[in-house]
């Protein structure tokens, strides 16, 4: 496009045949004299001129053609924030300037074409390097006031996207080399030549499913974007026209942000430069300018300009963008939402896979209310993006992330497996997200405590048996005891029941041996008796006349061989008494007892031939005892059995007294 009046300047319109050799040189020189106090810049013309008065004469020249800086203003900004000139200003400026050096740079062809500019690939000849250049596309010449302020927006936001861009240095953003005039009075400016694909295209691979570029990888170009924004933003630069066709992937991972032509500076004075007279056609649109001090009001940034220019592109455009709001920070955040939207989708915000949709179509739906959920059109979408998305997309400024540099901060949360503050967060979501980035130490961790949860339960059910068998030990020890107690309390019981049946039965045996006592002793008296009896008749039979005999006959029937016959019972009852007797004396003795010298003597006779207790319960003593007190008896009883019936009543006198003699 031509200048306009501003290329009047006798520099500009005069035609030329290329810069001279120190035109580089002279350029420098003179921004490098503008920026100094008109005292010092007198002073270094003249040092110039000493050196070389050529170039000396000729910067003086260009320098008071040159308009003085204004007092009032600081030569040097007070901050590092973007600043930009108005486009009378540059106009000036550029017209002051050498024109392209075409001995420098040589065309190679158009690269890419927009709807303001155009792309041409550059040859640097003396770097040997290429380089991009855009340039204005050409216009039809302006047929009213109202085409001349078109085209003075158009260039003002040509000249504007070449101010903001040279003065945001960040690797994230395309720097820009030179602004100027070529050899027809175009505006150009040089820039570094990008090489590789739109972040559209990537998108598009990676939910295609390519294992080049998976979801994780794009996330990593949104996020260089943030981070480039938030650099912009530091700077008070707002885009107003992110989306995934402005933004350039290189073969090496760069990622840069494209098209500032519709970058806003904040905080800058808003006011109209070119007069524009009303008319028909001013009532249907007002002048749109990206750099607002060419409008005349706040409310001048329609959402269409006069030429059908977009101040964005309706899909990724925030909602008060839409309404023609005035804009801040918040977006851009919410058209790098929508550039998730696109990526976790596979479409644009408010459009559909083979449907052209009009932009103001478009633009209605964004000014009625959001767009379809991510999970109606893409299942499987982590529940973290959704959210970091959806609030980077709300309707609402004031529920967005306040700045890029925050959204970032949820975009790298999740990527690090770390807690999204947009999704949840908490104790138990940092120890998921952990388990997830640590999974190998998580298994081994998980491993160890299970050993060890292992070890203590087996540990505790060792120690729950060691206890039951200590336990059951203690139980059989105490059942031992007890069984043991209770068999000695039964043997003792046992000892005591046979102790008083012992009793018992030496009571028993006491009271039969008493009852036999008496019953012997009965029979003893009886025999007595009879006895007496028989020597009573004895006396009245003797003499034993031949008269006599049948009675004789019939008293030793009937008196005498009882008598003989009961002898020997009555000699063992005599023993027995007697020994009974002995044992009396003996333990008489023993207990230091008095007893007769009699009993005395006889029990010193028993303890001499027969020592010790042995000999009392000896049969065969007992035996020889009664044997030894039955022989006479049993001699006397031979002899008088073979005396003749008239002798015997003398045995039974010598009978008699032996008996009585051994009862006692």
């Amino acid at each position: 496009m031509l200048l306009p009046a501003a290329t009047g300047n006798p520099m500009t319109s005069a035609p030329t045949h290329g810069p001279s050799p120190d035109s580089d040189r002279l350029r420098q020189l003179c921004e490098q004299a503008r920026q100094l106090r008109p005292s010092e810049r007198e002073a270094f013309v003249q040092r110039l001129a000493a050196q070389d008065p050529a170039l000396g004469s000729k910067l003086a020249a260009l320098l008071a053609s040159a308009p003085e800086p204004s007092e009032s203003a600081p030569t040097t900004p007070s901050t590092d924030k973007v600043r930009s000139a108005n486009t009378a200003e540059m106009l000036q400026r550029l017209a002051r300037a050498p024109r392209l050096d075409l001995e420098r740079y040589a065309l190679e062809g158009e690269v890419d074409r927009g709807g303001m500019g155009a792309i041409l690939k550059l040859l640097d000849r003396q770097l040997n390097r290429r380089l991009a250049m855009k340039v204005l596309l050409d216009r039809p010449a302006p047929r009213d006031e109202f085409e001349q302020q078109l085209a003075h927006q158009v260039l003002g936001r040509f000249l504007e996207e070449a101010q903001v861009t040279s003065q945001l240095e960040h690797p994230g953003i395309v720097p820009v080399h030179e602004l100027g005039l070529d050899q027809q009075g175009k505006v150009y400016f040089t820039m570094r030549l990008v090489k590789g694909r739109t972040a559209r295209d990537v998108f598009v691979e990676s939910h295609g499913g390519s294992a080049d570029w998976p979801l994780t990888r794009a996330l990593e170009i949104v996020l260089r974007v943030c981070d480039t924004m938030s650099y912009a933003h530091d700077k008070g630069v707002l885009h107003r026209d992110l989306k995934p066709e402005n933004v350039m992937v290189g073969r090496f991972g760069e990622v840069y942000v494209m098209d500032w032509g519709l970058a806003k500076v904040q905080g800058q004075e808003e006011r109209r430069e070119l007069p524009s007279a009303p008319g028909p056609q001013a009532s249907h649109s007002r002048v749109d300018s990206a750099r607002r001090r060419d409008a005349d009001s706040n409310d001048g940034s329609s959402l269409v300009s006069m030429d059908g220019q977009k101040l964005g592109t309706p899909s990724y455009m925030a909602p008060e963008q839409a309404r023609g709001e005035a804009l801040d920070e918040r977006a851009d955040v919410y058209a790098l939402g929508a550039m998730l939207y696109h990526l976790l989708t596979g479409r644009a915000p408010y459009t559909a896979p083979g449907v052209r949709k009009p932009a103001h179509r478009i633009l209605e739906d964004v000014a009625d209310g959001p767009p379809k959920a991510i999970e109606e059109l893409q299942k499987g979408v982590p529940a973290e993006l959704v959210a970091i998305t959806g609030k980077a997309m709300a309707r609402e400024r004031d529920a967005r992330y306040p700045t890029t540099a925050a959204l970032a901060t949820d975009l790298r949360a999740f990527l690090a497996m770390h807690a999204v503050q947009a999704y949840r967060t908490g104790a138990l979501v940092e120890l998921q997200l952990w388990v997830r980035r640590n999974k190998p130490l998580a298994a081994t961790l998980a491993a160890a405590v299970l050993i060890l949860v292992g070890g203590i339960v087996v540990a505790t059910s060792l120690a729950n048996q060691n206890a039951a068998l200590a336990a059951a030990e203690t139980k059989a020890k105490n059942d031992a005891l007890a069984q043991k107690q209770r068999a000695d309390a039964t043997a003792t019981a046992n000892e005591k029941l046979a102790i008083e049946k012992g009793a018992l039965a030496a009571s028993e045996g006491l009271a039969k041996a008493e009852a036999q006592r008496t019953v012997a002793d009965f029979h003893q008296l009886s025999a007595v008796v009879r006895l007496k009896d028989a020597q009573t008749k004895q006396g009245k039979l003797w003499p034993a006349w031949p008269d006599r005999i049948e009675a004789l006959q019939r008293w030793l029937r009937d008196d005498c061989e009882p008598l003989l016959a009961q002898r020997p019972q009555l000699a063992e009852q005599a023993a027995c008494s007697t020994r009974t007797r002995h044992l009396q004396c003996v333990e008489a003795l023993q207990r230091g007892r008095r007893v007769s010298r009699h009993a005395a003597g006889k029990c010193e006779e028993i303890v001499r031939v027969h020592p010790g207790p042995a000999f009392f319960c000896d049969k065969s003593w007992i035996a020889a005892k009664r044997d030894q007190c039955l022989h006479p008896l049993r001699v006397l009883c031979s002899e008088f059995n073979g005396q003749l019936p008239a002798q015997r009543p003398s045995h039974v006198h010598g009978l008699t007294g032996a008996a009585t003699q051994d009862s006692r």
